[in-house]
């Protein structure tokens, strides 16, 4: 995870022998049971056919995709990398997709 990121907590209920199960899965992936389990819901959300947020609606479907895997879901996530300049870090954005996102932040501005 990056350093910048926003920390949450998850607790959940299991069943006792999912969690051993989970416990016994991390190991054998060299992990514990945290890393292994934040990587694996990440892949599945990498996997799910999530539709975009309604901030996105006016953006290409190319660009919300692009957007959504680098699983930024909140405007203000979004309003982030463009004050760290870190639009171009974005995975899979095009230079037109990059082209939407600054007019967006423009227009934004000017409200």
């Amino acid at each position: 995870m990056k350093n910048q990121d926003k920390m949450s907590r998850l607790n959940i209920e299991c069943r006792q022998k999912d969690k051993g199960a989970w416990v016994q899965a991390a190991r054998a992936s060299d992990k514990g049971l945290e890393e292994w389990v934040n990587d694996i819901l990440n892949e599945a959300v990498k996997r799910a056919d999530l539709s975009a947020p309604a901030w996105m609606t006016g953006f290409s479907k190319r660009t919300s995709d692009a957007l959504m895997l680098a699983q930024i879901y909140k405007s203000s996530e979004l309003l982030g990398r463009i004050e760290e300049d870190a639009l171009l870090n974005i995975q899979g954005l095009a230079p037109g997709s990059v082209q939407e996102i600054m007019e967006w932040y423009h227009e934004g501005q000017q409200s």
